[in-house]
């Protein structure tokens, strides 16, 4: 059997056609390449030469693939596709044996913190680093291996699973109830929420990333609320949370942040809570990176943690 280099065209000329195919124009396909238009066709001329048949039907300044021209294309990209794919894994560093995890300050100090050394341990020799921030884009980019995400689950080019379904419900300190002894007579979400109404209640400035707030909260029980114009809002969740261990009011406390107050008597809850469908705490990673054994040690770890 020949030789592959006498059964493949230049590899500059399958370029050239992928490009022009792909925006059915020599112009795009130039401007895509960085390189002037009549090269574009000086390569898909000596292609067509090379395969014995057209590629393109030209007509009225419109280009089109021929039925040949489709079956090239469909092999370029799945070639050139698994080519490219395989470059970027070779590319990859070797795995050093550190994984850098990202989250909010939120997740970082009311879960995370109290288990750090466990993980720490589980997976040594492995090191892992923490990244802590309230604004994702900051963290979004290749700067940590795995991200602790609230949200949707909806992260293009990313595996995702999910750590901690979305329970919201109302908080306070058992100092701030004993002040307040009519919370204990409530019994129904819709009676709360009248109730709440007159209460201090502790606002969390979410910055648009889709946390429930106050007034969605009573929305959901079917009462009508408007935060007081005097309103402070705490920009740091952990603060909003110390404040309400302190009796300055109530919070909405997501179930895996104040989880360990609830066990040690620290915070009450006052009703059931309320779940939003696919809404939670999601562990993220690049595909490219799922497959490295220290990022898939600490991402096993949360998931089973």
């Amino acid at each position: 059997m020949p030789s592959l280099r006498k059964r493949l065209p230049s590899l500059n000329g399958l370029l050239a056609f992928e490009a022009a195919a792909k925006h059915e124009s020599f112009t795009a396909a130039a401007k895509e390449l960085g390189v002037h238009q009549p090269s574009i066709s000086r390569h898909i001329s000596l292609l067509e030469e090379f395969m014995g048949r057209n590629l393109f039907v030209r007509s009225n300044n419109q280009l089109s693939l021929t039925e040949e021209g489709r079956r090239l294309w469909q092999a370029v990209n799945s070639g050139l596709g698994l080519i490219a794919d395989t470059a970027d894994e070779l590319r990859e560093p070797p795995d050093q044996g550190v994984v850098t995890v990202a989250c909010s300050f939120g997740f970082a100090h009311q879960w995370l913190l109290a288990r750090y050394g466990v993980l720490r341990k589980a997976v040594a020799p492995v090191k892992v680093k923490l990244l802590t921030t309230d604004h994702h884009i900051e963290y979004d980019q290749e700067e940590a291996e795995i991200l602790v995400r609230f949200g949707q689950g909806d992260w293009p080019d990313c595996f995702a699973r999910k750590l901690f379904e979305e329970e919201v419900f109302p908080v306070c300190s058992p100092d701030f109830l004993a002040r307040h002894p009519d919370l204990n007579k409530v019994v129904s979400p819709n009676k709360l929420a009248e109730m709440l109404k007159k209460l201090p209640l502790l606002h969390y400035d979410t910055g648009g990333q889709g946390w429930l707030t106050w007034d969605l909260w009573f929305k959901m029980q079917s009462v009508s609320y408007q935060p007081p114009s005097d309103v402070t809002y705490y920009e740091n969740y952990p603060f909003q949370i110390r404040a309400t261990l302190d009796g300055e009011g109530i919070s909405l406390g997501w179930s895996c942040l104040v989880s360990d107050h609830l066990a040690k008597g620290e915070l009450v809850s006052l009703c059931q809570p309320i779940k939003r469908e696919k809404w939670g705490y999601y562990l993220i990673c690049r595909k490219n990176l799922a497959a490295r054994p220290s990022v898939k040690a600490v991402f096993d770890w949360f998931s089973k943690a």
